[in-house]
C-alpha cells in the first residue's frame, strides 16, 4: 500500500500562512462570516476511488521427492490482465495518519502453461500443455500508518511507512491444449473438461517511505517505496486427476519477501484527479507441496519457490473531506 496524500498533508505548526487580511476584511463586510483558520488537531478525511488495469505473472516449481529432477513440474500464468477498481481511506491528524484500501480486479485475459520433466534443468520435457486462464480475480487489502517527517521545505514532504497486507490471485485453467505428449498418449491437440484452479495468498507486514513534491498549490508528483515480508499460502484443485483429492489436490506453503514501486502525479485542491504507475516483485524460497491422494492419504515433496510480478496502472478521483 502506497500511501500519496497529494495536497492533502497534516498541517504543520511550522507552515506560515500568507497575511489574507484583506480577504478576511470582504468576506466579513460582505457576508457576515469569520474565517477561521484550520484547526491542526482536527482530523482530515481523504476518500479515493481508482480504476485499475493490471498485468500479472505467477509461476512456481516442486522437485521430485529424492530431489531429481530437481524441476519435476513447472506452472506459469502469464499475461494475466485484469480491470477492476480500488479504494482508499485516509485520516491524517498532524504529522500522523492512518489508512486503509481495498482492491478488486476480474481477469479478462490470460495464459497458463503446465509442464513436466524427466530430467534435472527442465531436460526431459514428456508433457506440456497450453490453455486459458481467465474468468476470476485478483483482489488485495491493506492497513497502514505513516509518520510525516519534519522538514524545512513547505514543498517536500517525507513520511516513514508501516502496515499490514495481504494478496491474493484466483488463477484458472480451461480450454485445455496438450503441446507435447510422450507417446502422444494422450494425443496431441484440445481436450475437454479442464476446469481446475490455483488459488494462491500472501500475508504479511511491509515498511518503506515516500516522497512527494508540490512545486505549486494544486499539482504534486509522489514516488513510494515497500519492503514486505510474506506468509505464501495456496490450494489448487486438478479436477481432471482421478488419483488426486477433491476439491483440494495439493496445497503450497513457503516465505517470501518483496518490494513495491509506485509514482504518480495529482491535480487539484479539495477534488484531485491522479495517475497512477505501481510495480510489484515478489519471491518465496524453498517452500513444501504437500498433495492429498484420492486413497485418503498424502506426500510431501519440495517446493521450488513462487515468483509473482504485477505492473499495474491506475486513475483515481480523490476527495478531501472538509
Amino acid at each position: 500500500m502506497c500511501i500519496f496524500t497529494y495536497g492533502a498533508m497534516p498541517l504543520s505548526p511550522e507552515r506560515k500562512t500568507p497575511a489574507i487580511l484583506p480577504a478576511i476584511l470582504s468576506m466579513i463586510l460582505t457576508s457576515g462570516v469569520y474565517a477561521q483558520a484550520p484547526d491542526p488537531d482536527a482530523y482530515q478525511w481523504v476518500w479515493d476511488i481508482a480504476a485499475v488495469q493490471r498485468f500479472d505473472d505467477l509461476r512456481w516449481s516442486i522437485a521430485d521427492g529424492d530431489g531429481s529432477p530437481n524441476i519435476l513440474s513447472e506452472l506459469i500464468w502469464c499475461d494475466v490482465w485484469s480491470a477492476g477498481a480500488e479504494g482508499r481511506l485516509t485520516a491524517a491528524r498532524r504529522r500522523l495518519h492512518i489508512e486503509t484500501d481495498i482492491g478488486l480486479a476480474v481477469i479478462y485475459h490470460g495464459l497458463n502453461q503446465d509442464s513436466d520433466y524427466l530430467g534435472d534443468n527442465r531436460t526431459g520435457e514428456f508433457s506440456r500443455s497450453n490453455n486459458r486462464s481467465d474468468g476470476d480475480v485478483v483482489w488485495r487489502g491493506s492497513f497502514g500508518a505513516g509518520y510525516l517527517i519534519p522538514l524545512d521545505r513547505d514543498w517536500l514532504h517525507l513520511k516513514a511507512l508501516a502496515g499490514l497486507s495481504v494478496h491474493g490471485q484466483n488463477l484458472t485453467m480451461t480450454d485445455g491444449y496438450q503441446t507435447i505428449s510422450l507417446d502422444n498418449d494422450p494425443p496431441v491437440g484440445p481436450f475437454d473438461g479442464l476446469d481446475s484452479f490455483y488459488r494462491s495468498r500472501w500475508l504479511g507486514p511491509w515498511a518503506g517511505g515516500s516522497i512527494v513534491l508540490e512545486p505549486s498549490e494544486g499539482f504534486s508528483a509522489g514516488f513510494c517505496f515497500l519492503y514486505h515480508l510474506a506468509f505464501y499460502y495456496a490450494w489448487a484443485d486438478w479436477n481432471l486427476r482421478d488419483d488426486f483429492a477433491h476439491p483440494k489436490s495439493f496445497e503450497h506453503m513457503a516465505i517470501g519477501s518483496g518490494f513495491d514501486v509506485k509514482g504518480g502525479i495529482s491535480i487539484g485542491k479539495t477534488l484531485q484527479l491522479s495517475a497512477d504507475v505501481a510495480f510489484r516483485y515478489w519471491l518465496t524460497g524453498r517452500g513444501i507441496d504437500r498433495t492429498f491422494f484420492s486413497g485418503g492419504f498424502y506426500t510431501v515433496i519440495p517446493l521450488n519457490g513462487v515468483r509473482w510480478k504485477t505492473l499495474q496502472f491506475s486513475g483515481s478521483l480523490r476527495y478531501r473531506i472538509p
